[in-house]
């Protein structure tokens, strides 16, 4: 808001100063009905006129500008309307050209597509094998495992912390006959 409101006093200002500048250089000049005997004079001393209100505009124009008040010192000051800039109209293409940059467009983004849906898919793939590498390694490891059932629960209350650290629960029912455990209770047979 401040940074506005100083730029358009100052443009007010200027303006004001211009105008006094001008309405100055214009009085003390003679009109051109009583000084002028012919139009070759009132010619050269309008064109007298007029370069020295340029002179003034120049000299006025070329006063060094201060810092301004929002610290942008690499802004320069709007010399222009945005509506007065002149423009570059873009050059139209054909339909068929148009048609063109269209297939091309599509064809690129359905490889990409395609590239994507590749990635995804190894991607998929490799978490599958992962996954059933996983479950074959634990199978095997189950499988493996030398089994002590414990039917005293008594002896769980005697054992220590680090052996209570061992003991895992399992499910003898999936075991094969040739991994039966041993029971911890029975006495040697």
């Amino acid at each position: 808001m401040g940074k506005t409101k100083t730029r358009s006093v100052k443009s007010k200002s200027t303006d004001k100063l211009v105008e006094s500048l001008l309405t100055s250089i214009k009085s003390s000049i003679p009109s051109c009905e009583s000084a002028a005997k012919s139009t070759s004079e009132s010619v050269e001393k309008v064109e007298i006129n007029q370069s020295r209100i340029d002179e003034m505009k120049e000299k006025f124009h070329n006063i060094p500008r201060g810092k301004p008040k929002s610290g942008n010192v690499w802004k320069e000051t709007k010399v222009q309307r945005f509506s007065d800039f002149t423009r570059d109209h873009c050059v139209k293409s054909s339909w068929d050209e148009k048609m063109k940059e269209r297939k091309a467009r599509k064809a690129v983004k359905l490889i990409e597509k395609e590239m994507r849906d590749a990635k995804y898919k190894a991607k998929e793939d490799l978490r599958k094998r992962q996954e059933v590498n996983k479950q074959r390694r634990l199978e095997n490891e189950r499988r493996g495992e030398v089994v002590q059932i414990i039917k005293n629960p008594a002896k769980i209350k005697r054992m220590k912390k680090k052996q209570l650290r061992r003991i895992e629960k399992r499910d003898l029912s999936k075991l094969k006959p040739a991994n039966k455990p041993r029971t911890a209770d029975a006495g040697p047979s």
